[in-house]
């Protein structure tokens, strides 16, 4: 079969595609999503002007490389870890192996002895991380007992979980072993490992210490880093509780599940493929987080604007006095002649795009010039 022309350029073009712009292109991309969700939510479009434009796209590329690395933290790096030291490991890579003849990986194999731990682990970091959040609202404790409850309650499940893959490590060392015993069972070579035997086996007795040792430590790195992830996620979307936390949590659950062990078994073969495969689950997962938990509102209130924000005092000049007196805002503009009554109380500001501000006073919204805003303070 002749090669594909085309699909020879276009495999050497994205070649030279450099890491960086691709990375920034990932970032703008989440990040521009991100705020389109959060002006769908507004029903309302800034008008952006061209020569602010780098403005807006700084704004969304750190907004997009912020997601990106948390989710990528629990959605990518576990299973590009799995890959890279445990299943193509060269003592760990027969068991592993469908047949002793090929590398093509077993998912079954790798689901049963790694995903499934894994996933147990980060549910139940869940559940945990859910019921404690109950017991320090009901209790009226602060946040910060619930980060020290959580660690707590992460650093045991870890502990369990690098107890119980003692076993499973060491059952899989015996499998690749025996596979490759009968690799080898009529070279020279095994004839040659029988006349020691005794001395071999002591050998390897001390070999598999310190590899099963080296196998906790890069399973338990995976399993630490998906429970930071999901502590950083969970206090971005604002803590939420009941029936939006359990939806999240099941989505992040399957989709942490499907794309790491996508990436575990195809990153040495294709890392465009685990890449892509990994920013496809990123955005559903965002999708299901934002349909449940509002995630867009909560970025935005770490930049001061949306609902869950906090509300800002105005002060204006004569013009936007006068926007507000003809817009007929309730408690405001009781004197229409009384000039120093220039101020308005409890706003939220819900866009800082473009020449004017989108406001939110008492439920009604309306804009306002930004020339006509003369200072804004926190409100009480």
């Amino acid at each position: 079969m002749e090669n594909d022309p085309n699909k020879s350029s276009t495999t050497g073009f994205l070649a030279k595609i450099e890491p960086t712009l691709v990375a920034w292109l990932t970032f703008l991309t989440l990040g521009g999503g991100i705020l389109l969700l959060y002006y769908a939510r507004l029903n309302y479009l800034p008008e952006v002007e061209w020569d602010k434009s780098l403005v807006y796209l700084a704004l969304a590329t750190l907004i997009g490389g912020t997601v990106a690395l948390l989710l990528g933290l629990s959605l990518f790096v576990p299973g590009y870890i799995w890959s890279e030291f445990l299943i193509y490991d060269e003592r760990l890579m027969n068991a592993f192996c469908f047949h002793p003849d090929t590398d093509e990986t077993c998912l079954q194999t790798l689901a049963k002895n790694i995903g499934l731990p894994f996933w147990f682990v980060l549910l139940a970091s869940h559940v945990a991380l859910w019921a404690f959040r109950l017991i320090t609202t009901d209790l009226g404790l602060e946040d910060d007992k619930l980060l020290w409850i959580y660690a707590g309650v992460s650093a045991g499940l870890l502990f369990v979980v690098s107890l119980l893959m003692l076993k499973t490590f060491r059952t899989l060392l015996e499998t690749a072993r025996k596979v490759e015993e009968e690799k080898n069972a009529n070279t020279e070579r095994r004839v040659q490992e029988v006349k020691c035997e005794t001395e071999e086996k002591k050998r390897r007795k001390q070999e598999d210490k310190r590899r099963v040792f080296k196998y906790i430590a890069w399973f338990g790195l995976s399993v630490l880093v998906g429970q930071i992830s999901m502590i950083l996620i969970y206090l971005l979307s604002g803590r939420k509780t009941g029936v939006p936390f359990l939806i999240t949590t099941i989505a992040c659950g399957l989709g942490v599940l499907i794309s790491n062990h996508f990436v575990a078994v195809h990153y040495r073969r294709s890392h465009v493929q685990s890449i892509i495969a990994a920013l496809v689950t990123t955005s559903l997962i965002l999708f299901f987080t934002e349909r449940n938990e509002k995630l867009s509102l909560q970025i935005g209130s770490f930049f001061g604007i949306g609902y869950e924000s906090q509300k800002v005092n105005l002060l204006l000049d004569d013009e936007g006095r006068k926007i507000i007196c003809e817009l007929k805002l309730p408690n405001t503009c009781k004197d229409p002649k009384d000039s120093s009554d220039n101020k308005i109380s409890g706003v939220y500001i819900l866009s800082r795009l473009g020449n004017e501000y989108y406001l939110d006073y008492q439920g009604k919204t309306f804009t306002l010039p930004k020339s006509a805003v003369l200072s804004r303070t926190a409100a009480q």
